[in-house]
């Protein structure tokens, strides 16, 4: 998961891994907000995220700080394969004893290393005597929870974890006019009126939080991020710090410029974390 004003702050890291994981039934909640409700509860539709930050020591040795929810820990290791396969582990200890034994799996882990690679091969393992571990396997290849139809075209595309769920609407979907309105930050006009429409929205200068809270004042029915990087194919899962009553989805530079060149256009944007279709195989 990326937060837009964190991670900015450490564009100089060699190397760096997030590790983002969700429940695939439950609304995510950020670390930030973990601490205005329980840690571990599922049954409220509480779901733990965390992630790791991996950099080059510069001894060969990766350092390695991971988080979930609230805790901690430096003991983790990451693995990169040249072929785009990899593993990332991380040991927690010293935990408060809970009274039995809690396993999390299929919760979604993001690598961002040179590219951005997904997976929901993971698994959460915590001891009743205060020990937990957290392992996901990458394949390489793209995973995607969203796509994004204009015209004949159909693109990958990734929610937000602080957005409404598609699944939640009619159908898994919406179908609207897209716009673009430009980078949609405090004190930046809309180059468009998007109300009962899709804002289309550029990355940078401002939060995640920011440009869809813009949109859905000025009445939006969803929004679309893009990369604003040359060449930024990279598909993000957006964070931010406060729920966005609204459908929010991140796509690649390119496919945010095919929608600008063509706007306004009908769009459609569908959930589809179970068709093939949203794992890259466009």
């Amino acid at each position: 998961m990326v937060y837009e004003t964190r991670f900015r702050q450490r564009a100089t890291t060699p190397l760096m891994v997030t590790l983002l994981l969700n429940a695939c039934d439950h609304d995510p909640v950020i670390p930030e907000r973990l601490t205005l409700a329980p840690l571990y509860d599922m049954a409220a539709g509480v779901s733990p995220s965390g992630g790791a930050i991996v950099s080059n020591s510069g001894e060969g040795q990766p350092d390695v700080f991971c988080f979930f929810g609230l805790l901690t820990t430096t003991h983790g290791t990451a693995v990169r394969s040249p072929s785009g396969n990899a593993t990332l582990s991380c040991q927690f200890a010293n935990l408060d004893p809970i009274p039995e034994q809690e396993t999390l799996t299929g919760r979604l882990c993001t690598i961002n290393q040179g590219g951005t690679s997904e997976t929901l091969h993971s698994q959460w393992v915590r001891s009743p005597s205060g020990a937990a571990q957290v392992n996901c396997q990458f394949s390489g290849k793209p995973l995607n929870d969203a796509a994004v139809t204009f015209g004949s075209n159909t693109a990958a595309a990734q929610q937000g974890t602080f957005t409404t769920p598609l699944r939640d609407l009619p159908g898994q979907r919406v179908t609207a006019e897209v716009v673009d309105v430009g980078r949609a930050c405090n004190g930046d006009p809309l180059t468009a009126d998007p109300h009962g429409k899709i804002a289309l929205i550029e990355r940078g200068t401002c939060s995640f939080t920011e440009k869809l809270t813009n949109a859905l004042t000025a009445g939006a029915t969803a929004a679309i991020v893009y990369n604003n990087a040359a060449g930024g194919e990279a598909i993000l899962t957006m964070g931010g710090l406060v729920n966005v009553p609204l459908p929010g989805v991140f796509v690649g530079r390119s496919t945010g410029l095919a929608l600008q060149a063509t706007a306004p256009t009908d769009v459609t944007i569908t959930y589809c974390s179970r068709s093939a279709s949203c794992r890259g195989e466009f």
